[in-house]
């Protein structure tokens, strides 16, 4: 009964995500907070962005809240990203397991592009400016029984574009189900009411999105899979999958696709030892973005149950 139930929600929750994806896809253009797509780690995106099922440490819970139910107790990290043209990545977050299993998160999130070429009404050069998009967010994560988990966060943005200033807000739901310690479903909508607002007046959207993951992870955890299908940005429905193998225990390799109509590649590998793991992460956009390396450093401690 839990599992048709499940099902349900899952099938429900994807074609209202679909139908977000036909209203917004059209305004794409005119959006805000794009920087939201971008992975916030290095492990994420040398997966490809798979991550609404990834349950391993909450490593997904960028696109589906809920899997930060997975941590185990602090979860603390910081990621770099280099890009062309100017551009800047960068992201910070706190995750800490409260009584009763919940678990709190704080996450910072940032994209810059600097040196932007200023002209006046008409067309002559003015002094170069840069652009800075900002998000904070708090979230909670949850079981109520021991197979489900259900995660919410809140999100506040920022902007600031020459002498323009920008602010807004946004919410991702999410939930995910383990019927067995090998299998992750999650399914999540990302955006939901999110919007910014100008200090012109003028109002943008923030494209909403939905995500369903599958996560299957095999020889002790380590050989692992995962895929997402997903609605919104430029393609009605889109997807991701991702792979990682883990050697002695402490050496992970990573792979993953972004894109299925408009392939984009990732790799990446990460090294842990003792409480801290550094990721490393190429990833190769084909859009005009650019190809983009992060570096990401995280401390993870699990608490004795």
């Amino acid at each position: 009964m839990v599992m048709k139930t499940l099902l349900l929600i899952f099938v429900l929750l994807f074609l209202c995500t679909q139908s977000w994806s036909d209203e917004y896809d059209r305004d794409y253009a005119r959006s805000a907070a794009v920087f939201l797509q971008l992975p916030a780690d290095a492990a994420t995106a040398a997966l490809g962005t798979t991550g609404a099922a990834w349950s391993t440490d909450g490593g997904g819970h960028q696109y589906n809240p809920a899997l930060l139910s997975f941590v185990g107790g602090v979860k603390a990290g910081v990621m770099y990203c280099l890009m062309p043209l100017l551009q800047k990545h960068q992201a910070a977050e706190f995750a800490y397991k409260l009584p009763g299993n919940i678990v709190m998160d704080i996450f910072y999130d940032g994209y810059m592009v600097y040196n932007l070429e200023g002209r006046d009404n008409s067309g002559n050069l003015t002094e170069d400016f840069n652009f800075h998009d900002n998000a904070l967010a708090i979230g909670l994560a949850g079981k109520t029984i021991p197979e489900f988990s259900y995660g919410i966060r809140a999100r506040y943005l920022s902007a600031k574009l020459e002498n323009g200033i920008s602010y807004g807000y946004g919410f991702d739901i999410g939930i995910s189900y383990q019927p067995f310690p090998f299998l992750t479903l999650g399914i999540s909508g990302l955006n939901i009411g999110s919007k910014v607002t100008w200090s012109t007046g003028h109002e943008d959207p923030v494209l909403p999105e939905g995500r369903t993951g599958v996560f299957f992870t095999f020889l002790e955890n380590s050989l692992s899979f995962g895929g997402d299908l997903k609605t919104g940005k430029d393609l009605p429905v889109d997807g991701t999958v991702g792979a990682e193998y883990i050697l002695f225990n402490s050496i992970a390799m990573r792979a993953g696709l972004t894109h299925f109509r408009d392939l984009d590649y990732s790799f990446g590998t990460g090294i842990r030892y003792n409480e801290f793991v550094i990721d490393y992460s190429f990833q190769r956009p084909s859009s005009e973005i650019g190809a983009a390396n992060r570096i990401s450093i995280t401390f993870i401690h699990n608490f004795e149950e």
